[in-house]
């Protein structure tokens, strides 16, 4: 609606300052037109204050709109001596913006990606919600021979959500044309909704990083936990020390979720704390969800590999696929895997994985997370490596999930991660040559936002272990105020610190 009238507010200001200064002679009239311009201007204002596009977008399209503004009213005046051919070249240019602007200015708010910036699955371009009590046989009937329709997600609380109620509808002929053909044909139903692209998602880049020393003295046994820089960052040897000092006894033993490539569920350092939600899942193709799943839980201190916060098996760790052997998933893949990891009743899930997005796209994410929540579980999530704020980012700018910066060794953002300024809930955790599991019991150094994660995730798992009933807000409250601080803290959020947050837990 706000994109619709943004181009006639805009249109009624440019003609009442033109016709303005052209009866600048006349006090009536000009008067009038000055009004008019006045009318026209605050509307406009009004309009893209107001529009849901990040603020850059704003600040873009409000100067360009006024330099064409300035540009049209000084050619105006140029042709003012001539009333003819002032008057036949508005009437030109009106016609022109009607058939040519006007569509051009409602794509600036119009909260929409381009074509060009969206990747549609090809096996199911259009994800919609319909109304629960609607016509499938009248729906179906109107896209066919144009596009075939699925149900997307089957949620087993189907009373907790309506993601029931969502299908995805792919289109026969995979064109833009045919697209908006059927999204135009899909909007205009009443039994509908929403729409949005079911867009494809991926794997976040590996960021680029310095590799640093190897680390101090850790007071474990693992054989490569010098390796592991991040431990002393961490304070990892007075958080063992509580631990074994403590003799702390869980109330429950945690599952986190790796939502990712899948995880080796044989590798050496990892099956003793695995546990299989599906057997789809349990091998790893590409190795990053392997790498995820050794940073929040490999084994510690079993003569084997790496350490991790998960000491004396606090908390399981299971998979979920949800994206192929090319790293790549769609809003579908994902929603359904956080579903499944909610409904395996997981703890924690843990993705490191993302997009680039327009707001417009977060409303079948924002239901799966708000699901997932009931069911009790937390969600982690990547904040992403673009070098960019995350409130562009998908699923990090989702409300009710906790975002994951990456910082190196000086506890600065690293130059890859994106920021959280805007966000709610941002924290910050190691993201720079984190060195940890990969398939077929070997271990190698990645960087990225990606493997800052599941140290966060790890962390909330251990919690819930001492406290299962925390929810979101309560555990990234402790997070926070248990954090060290970074040197970006508006850009990052704190610096998880394990000891300082079990202690405000236990």
């Amino acid at each position: 609606m706000i994109a619709f009238f943004y181009p006639m507010a805009y249109a009624v200001s440019a003609l009442g300052l033109i016709l303005w200064h052209h009866y600048q002679d006349d006090d009536q009239k000009s008067g009038v037109a000055r009004m008019l311009f006045i009318i026209g201007f605050i509307s406009y204002v009004v309009l893209l204050g107001i529009a849901e596009v990040p603020l850059q977008t704003k600040l873009f399209v409000g100067f360009r709109d006024l330099m064409i503004l300035a540009l049209v009213n000084w050619f105006f005046q140029f042709l003012r001596p001539s009333s003819r051919l002032f008057w036949t070249i508005l009437l030109f240019v009106f016609v022109a913006f009607q058939f040519f602007g006007a569509s051009r200015m409602r794509q600036s708010l119009a909260g929409k990606i381009t074509q060009m910036d969206i990747a549609y699955d090809e096996n199911g371009e259009w994800l919609v919600e319909l109304e629960a009590n609607a016509n499938m046989d009248l729906f179906m009937l109107r896209l066919k021979s144009l596009a075939v329709i699925r149900r997307a997600f089957y949620p087993k609380d189907v009373n907790k959500t309506v993601l029931d109620d969502y299908y995805i509808v792919d289109v026969v002929q995979n064109t833009p044309k045919m697209r908006a053909k059927v999204a135009k044909i899909i909007e205009a139903s009443s039994d509908v909704n929403w729409l949005e692209p079911n867009e494809k998602i991926s794997l976040w880049p590996e960021g680029k990083g310095d590799l640093f020393s190897l680390a101090q003295k850790i007071n474990v046994n693992d054989p490569k936990v010098d390796k592991q820089w991040a431990m002393n960052a961490l304070q990892m040897n007075d958080y063992y020390a509580f631990l074994r000092k403590q003799k702390i006894k869980t109330k429950k033993k945690t599952v986190l979720a790796i939502l990712d490539t899948g995880v080796d569920s044989k590798h050496e350092d990892l099956k003793d704390n695995f546990w299989s939600t599906e057997i789809r899942s349990n091998n790893d193709p590409v190795g990053h969800g392997t790498h995820c799943a050794g940073i929040a839980g490999a084994v510690t201190n079993n003569h084997i590999g790496i350490a991790s916060l998960n000491t004396n098996h606090y908390f399981s760790i299971t998979s979920i696929k949800v994206l192929n052997a090319n790293g790549m998933g769609t809003q579908e893949s994902i929603i359904d895997g956080i579903l499944k990891a909610a409904d395996a009743g997981v703890d924690v899930i843990s993705m490191s994985l993302g997009g680039r997005t327009g707001k417009k796209k977060q409303r079948a994410y924002e239901k799966a997370i708000k699901y997932a929540n009931k069911k009790g579980a937390i969600v982690v999530v990547a904040a992403g490596n673009d070098n960019r704020n995350a409130i562009n980012t998908t699923p990090a700018n989702v409300p009710g999930v906790i975002t994951v910066t990456a910082v190196d060794s000086s506890l600065t953002r690293a130059l890859f991660s994106n920021y959280i300024n805007d966000l709610d809930m941002g924290i910050a955790a190691p993201g720079v040559d984190i060195y940890s599991t990969i398939p077929n019991n070997q271990y190698t150094s990645f960087n990225g936002t990606s493997m800052a994660t599941p140290y966060v995730a790890g962390l909330v798992a251990m919690m819930k272990s001492l406290k299962p009933k925390l929810t979101t807000k309560q555990v990234y409250k402790i997070l926070k105020e248990s954090g060290k601080t970074t040197r970006n803290p508006k850009e990052t959020g704190a610096f998880i610190q394990p000891l300082q947050a079990l202690e405000l837990v236990y």
